[in-house]
């Protein structure tokens, strides 16, 4: 079962937002979940995330297309070049390098064509012409099923694969709050292997990955708490102390934690 803390929260979102469920591979595993999003404007305000690289499906039957987003290092606009409509699939850290082939310091933040980086065939009419969102999960984890069940055959890079991914679920797991040494005696990897693995195949150096991590579990801790203590909640999301956690909050969101609670529905 994907965790609530593997998704990657986005709280300045524009529109309509619609969860719509997990997606598997070949072994059943879960990779990625997806949303369909409705928006007035393409142009998204957005904060750091989980080192999720994102897919984005048109869902206009007279605009079929799709784009590929890399890791967000920073805040900024995601512009998803004109979809309106969309379908997004989101991939946990590692996932999308894992299954295609693709380093996922190949996708920018603006996003780049899907059909750039592999073959989709007519997957983009059929996603855009689908008459329901559970038809689109249905093309799209086809999609990833057909990729997962060839993964085996790229060698020898898969095994570093596998091993980025499960280093960088393991950093998820402690929320971010886990230093190198920590995860290299977890993996049995030394630390300067994990780094080059995780950079690579996540698009983030490790620290920086941490840092976004332990953000984005600040972000759920106070969307589910009524009355937050600022310095317990800085506490538990392992920041050093308040002030420390102020400084990277503002960095991310451009607010500091007092103004953005304020600013909660």
């Amino acid at each position: 079962m994907l965790e609530p803390h593997m998704i990657s929260l986005q709280p300045f979102w524009e529109g309509g937002v619609k969860n719509i469920g997990l997606l598997t591979d070949a072994d059943a595993k879960i990779v990625a979940h997806s949303m369909h999003l409705v928006a007035k404007s393409s142009l998204q305000k957005c904060v750091p995330g989980t080192g999720m690289v994102g897919i984005a499906f048109s869902c206009d039957p007279n605009l079929p297309g799709s784009y590929c987003y890399g890791v967000l290092e920073g805040r900024g606009t995601t512009d998803y070049n004109g979809i309106l409509d969309c379908f997004l699939v989101r991939f946990l850290p590692g996932e999308f390098s894992r299954l295609f082939g693709v380093s996922s310091l190949l996708p920018s933040q603006k996003g780049v064509p899907l059909k750039e980086l592999f073959s989709v065939g007519t997957l983009e009419e059929e996603m855009a012409a689908a008459k329901s969102d559970e038809e689109r999960q249905r093309l799209v984890e086809r999609l990833i099923r057909s990729a997962s069940s060839s993964v085996s055959f790229r060698k020898p890079r898969e095994q570093e694969k596998q091993i980025a991914a499960n280093a960088v679920r393991t950093i998820l797991e402690h929320h971010g709050d886990i230093r190198m040494k920590e995860l290299s005696q977890e993996t049995l990897y030394s630390a300067r292997y994990l780094q080059t693995l995780i950079q690579e195949h996540v698009g983030l150096p490790p620290k920086q990955l941490c840092s976004q991590i332990r953000f984005q579990n600040i972000l759920r801790l106070l969307q589910n708490t009524h009355e937050p203590s600022l310095t317990l909640l800085a506490q538990q999301a392992g920041f050093y102390d308040q002030s420390h956690f102020t400084r990277v909050f503002k960095e991310y969101t451009g607010m500091c934690p007092s103004a953005f609670l304020q600013s909660r529905p």
